[in-house]
């Protein structure tokens, strides 16, 4: 499955992929920065949070995202039993409160991170079409 999604990840799409990470995403992007300053062109640069992002994502989109890149059959189902409702028991003081999970990608899972970039390569397509695209995905923290 990693060879299909590879390919279905943004060529802008720096971290999370084999062989491409944060460090490479500055060696491309320094001399891009260096030649437009050169030229006395004009830098637009967005940073995103993407915190609370993990966060509020609809599952069921991000579900979709990985049908839109052709993932089906056995493969789609079990990724769906990964974003399925799931739920957390916390005890406040002296009481277990009972709490259902439906949005957000579910924590500490591998994919979470993968379905969340599948599911912004859209943007990423966009904002390419209307200028160059750099895209870092990273956790820190």
């Amino acid at each position: 499955m990693e060879p299909l999604l590879d390919e279905s990840l943004p060529s802008e799409q720096f971290g999370f992929r084999r062989g491409v990470g944060t460090l490479d995403a500055i060696h491309y992007f320094l001399p891009e920065v260096e030649g437009t300053v050169s030229a006395h062109g004009k830098i637009y640069a967005v940073f995103i949070d993407c915190n609370k992002a993990f966060d509020e994502a609809s599952r069921a989109l991000m579900l979709q995202s990985f049908a839109d890149v052709r993932v089906g059959g056995q493969a789609l189902k079990i990724i769906d039993s990964f974003f399925e409702k799931d739920h957390l028991e916390i005890q406040l003081q002296h009481e277990k409160v009972r709490v259902s999970q439906n949005d957000g990608t579910p924590q500490g899972n591998p994919l979470s991170c993968l379905a969340f970039i599948l599911l912004i390569r859209d943007l990423v397509d966009f904002i390419r079409s209307e200028s160059k695209a750099f895209v870092v995905t990273d956790i820190i923290g």
